[in-house]
């Protein structure tokens, strides 16, 4: 995970912030302290991000893991239903998209050396809604891997309400897009 340590100090040019988010009880099994939807999740030792260097609205800005999650579920993210079903969907969908992402960026921060700390790494378009944002702040630590690498499948979240509403777990919605060796991360808090 160095190559992601280092990717993460160019995206957000040399200011890394921990932010300490807590994992709702609601997704928690008893005597697990690092879970999300009863799954165990080791530790990574890098922190999360304070925020990600992309380019909205024809400029360069900061946004924290949150803003950009909330920005790219767009207008599926700010119609889905409160619920359990649609929480878990939520979930599932920021570990999976957050996943892509950092994986993404990293390989195009590794691709740019020097440049990558000036440069967004990415290409936003619409802004985040507030409302959602809160609603995505507890997934954003967590990471899935497989085999010591991000996974950086591609998912919608329509797709992943979808299967839950039909009786997938969180758990196995991973293993879908992650195979066996599937492995939920949480990022370190300092």
């Amino acid at each position: 995970m160095g190559k992601l340590k280092k990717a993460a100090r160019g995206l957000l040019g040399g200011a890394a912030v921990t932010v300490l988010l807590p994992v709702l009880a609601l997704f928690r099994l008893p005597g697990q302290a690092d879970g999300l939807f009863g799954l165990e999740a080791g530790a990574l030792a890098n922190p999360l991000p304070e925020g990600y260097r992309v380019e909205m609205g024809g400029e360069t800005v900061l946004l924290s893991p949150e803003e950009l999650l909330a920005a790219l579920a767009g207008e599926d993210g700010a119609a889905l239903p409160e619920g359990e079903a649609a929480e878990e969907a939520l979930g599932a969908w920021c570990v999976l998209t957050h996943s892509r992402l950092i994986g993404e960026m990293a390989g195009r921060a590794e691709a740019l050396g020097e440049a990558a700390s000036e440069s967004p790494l990415m290409e936003v378009d619409g802004a985040a809604d507030e409302k959602l944002a809160a609603r995505i702040r507890p997934y954003t630590p967590y990471f899935l891997t497989a085999e010591g690498k991000l996974v950086r499948a591609e998912a919608a979240l329509s797709d992943i309400l979808a299967a839950v509403e039909k009786g997938e777990t969180a758990g196995d919605i991973f293993r879908d897009y992650g195979g066996a060796a599937a492995r939920l991360q949480k990022a370190a808090e300092k």
